[in-house]
């Protein structure tokens, strides 16, 4: 498959399957992406998740938010404004800790 620009539902479906079954990449792929292969849709979420992060980070650096905390609840809010919540702010944290965790081993 070539280069797909990804439209805000297949994303926030890719959120809502990672939710379900985790990082299990070969499952979300056959269930929910077959035309995809697996390491694109791993990419892909991955991109996504770096960009809130960036953003966060951008937000945290300008010194609008003082606590870590507060950033978090501010990304969120805004998500749900102008990404139509693509990744809640559990679920991403969660994701971040799990991949930090895995690095560490």
């Amino acid at each position: 498959m070539t280069y797909h620009n990804w439209t805000k539902q297949e994303i926030s479906l890719l959120s809502k399957a990672v939710k379900k079954h985790g990082l299990n990449w070969a499952i979300i792929q056959r269930t929910y992406f077959p035309e995809f292969n697996v390491i694109s849709i791993k990419n892909k979420y991955y991109a996504v998740a770096h960009e809130i992060m960036v953003r966060r980070q951008e937000k945290a650096a300008s010194g609008q938010s003082t606590s870590q905390d507060e950033q978090v609840v501010q990304k969120s809010q805004e998500q749900i404004k102008n990404e139509s919540s693509i990744f809640s702010e559990d679920d991403l944290l969660k994701q971040i800790r799990i991949i930090l965790t895995q690095n560490q081993q």
